[in-house]
């Protein structure tokens, strides 16, 4: 609610604002957008059915526009029998479809926690040798593309053992399984968000199980995006060798 202080020693031009000041939002206030409209319970529907043209329009741009409608004219068409039984079959339908956007995306983090997941399996010798390709196409075409061609260092056998396992797991995430394509069939569908999390750790997982080299890698990316925390990391065993006595 405004309030303003006026004193007496307040000088004429000083009080004419003030006046100005107050009409201006009293008047702002006895209006409601679209938006405001959608959060009292209407619908764009409604708003056509029941209201038809605005009573002001604001100008927000070039080519944007802001529809208000007066208050008190909103106030009296909410009291209506035919709008009351209209807002009804709105509401209700909007609660149906919200238990059934519930439903699919409980379906779908379902359906992320099952969905098969393939990894195919490559020697060792083979796996680095195509990673280390892969590595080295994808950087000469991004240098290219920046024109620092010439400050990209080739990756080869003889790069760091971490560099090579972290462009591994790149390569098998991205060539070896069907993570790309599963990720982008998550893509604006309802319960897509909380479900990719969920595929990304379990094509972590499994790349894990398949190349079990990889599963120090694999744990760090996991740590790394958020998808496991160190707590969650098994401690590693160490068994006594001993000799049998046959």
């Amino acid at each position: 609610m405004l309030s303003l202080k006026i004193s007496r020693r307040d000088n004429p031009s000083r009080l004419i604002a003030i006046r100005q000041y107050a009409d201006y939002f009293s008047v702002k206030a006895m209006y409601l957008n679209k938006k405001q409209l959608i959060e009292r319970g209407w619908s764009l529907k409604l708003v056509g059915e029941f209201l038809g043209e605005p009573d002001d329009v604001k100008p927000l741009g070039r080519y944007c526009e802001e529809h208000r409608y007066w208050l008190p004219r909103i106030e009296r068409v909410e009291q209506t029998g035919e709008f009351i039984a209209a807002q009804e079959k709105y509401l209700k339908r909007r609660e149906a479809g919200k238990e059934s956007a519930k439903r699919q995306a409980q379906q779908r983090i379902e359906q992320a926690k099952t969905i098969i997941i393939r990894v195919k399996r490559l020697s060792e010798d083979e796996l680095t040798e195509d990673a280390i390709e892969h590595f080295n196409r994808r950087q000469r075409r991004r240098d290219w593309d920046d024109e620092n061609y010439w400050e990209f260092t080739p990756a080869d056998k003889d790069s760091g053992s971490r560099f090579l396992e972290r462009i591994a797991v790149n390569y098998i995430r991205h060539n070896l399984t069907s993570y790309d394509s599963t990720l982008f069939a998550q893509r604006g569908r309802i319960g897509g968000d909380e479900a990719v999390p969920i595929i990304r750790r379990r094509v972590f997982e499994e790349i894990a199980c398949a190349y079990p080299q990889l599963a120090d890698e694999c744990d760090r990316q996991m740590i790394a995006r958020g998808l496991k925390s160190k707590s969650e990391l098994k401690p590693k065993v160490c068994y006594e060798q001993i000799e049998l006595p046959f």
